[in-house]
């Protein structure tokens, strides 16, 4: 499988239980976090994917997380360094299926996998009225194009 991103992040006491065990629930704030990571190092700012006004409403298209299926096989504790991972990304018409990994950073164990689908929204707002509308929307050719040829990169530098 091919590595497309990874990032180390820190566990404090506030993603942790009573016992210092990280909540399971962080497990997805720190899966979401990484995506948001490479979303920005792609170009885009981890919240949109492209924005823009058309006659007069602002059209906005954005990731929401529509299924994440995870698998807890070790627990992280307080103060551990993570390493949180884009494992691999499957391209739909209208959403992005991650495969992402978290494992202990000092000696590689792995600790959890997900696949997790982000489901593309266009969000419209009436500049003038501020109506607003959400509907799924397709994912945008230009985000296509730009995971591919990251993911090209990557199999180049192997």
């Amino acid at each position: 499988m091919e590595l497309l991103f990874s990032s180390i992040y820190q566990t404090y006491i506030n993603h942790t239980d009573a016992g210092g065990i990280v909540y399971h629930g962080n497990f997805l704030t720190f899966y979401e976090n990484c995506r948001r990571d490479w979303f920005t190092k792609l170009g885009y700012d981890g919240y949109f994917f492209t924005s823009e006004i058309k006659n007069g409403t602002r059209v906005t298209y954005h990731p929401v997380v529509s299924q994440a299926n995870t698998k807890f096989i070790k627990p992280i504790l307080i103060d551990s360094k993570i390493k949180v991972t884009v494992d691999e990304i499957k391209i739909k018409p209208a959403s992005l299926i991650f495969m992402q990994s978290i494992y202990n950073q000092k000696d590689d164990t792995l600790i959890s996998k997900a696949e997790i689908t982000i489901a593309c929204v266009k969000n419209e707002v009436n500049e003038q009225t501020g109506e607003k509308k959400l509907s799924p929307a397709r994912v945008p050719e230009s985000l296509k194009v730009v995971i591919n040829n990251w993911a090209k990169n990557c199999q180049n530098h192997k």
